[in-house]
């Protein structure tokens, strides 16, 4: 079995050595770790809390929304009613308004009824009153 070694000469290796020199050394690698380590502990504590808040959005959000829903329920079956009620009124209407024309025609009727025999009756005193007033003078 063979075993590859690359082939590193002086000429590859001698550009890395100024990057090789920025390399940070242990002590900063170690403080730039625990750094990491504080920020990732902080970023998942900030993460923990908005899903509890957002667990907790959700929870108003749907209370909400079942109440909404139940006052929805609620203004459709108010409109139900009201566009019942109006269906009655308006029925009523048609009723007191031809109730009204029918007593409208009777009033015609019985005042024409009544205005003739009173006609009859007013000649008659007019012509019991002349005669009356003939034999008087």
């Amino acid at each position: 079995m063979d075993v590859w070694y690359p082939d590193y000469t002086a000429s590859t290796l001698i550009p890395l050595v100024p990057q090789a020199l920025t390399l940070p050394s242990p002590g900063q690698l170690e403080a730039a770790n625990q750094a990491l380590e504080q920020e990732t502990t902080e970023r998942k504590r900030v993460e923990y809390q908005l899903r509890q808040y957002k667990g907790h959005l959700e929870e108003l959000v749907n209370k909400r929304t079942i109440e909404l829903e139940t006052i929805n329920e609620k203004l459709q079956q108010e409109v139900f009613q009201r566009q019942q009620s109006q269906e009655k009124m308006a029925l009523l209407l048609q009723e007191v308004e031809s109730a009204n024309q029918q007593l409208s025609d009777f009033a015609y009727i019985v005042s024409h009824d009544l205005k003739a025999p009173l006609r009859g009756i007013s000649y008659l005193l007019r012509r019991s009153l002349r005669q009356q007033w003939k034999r008087i003078n």
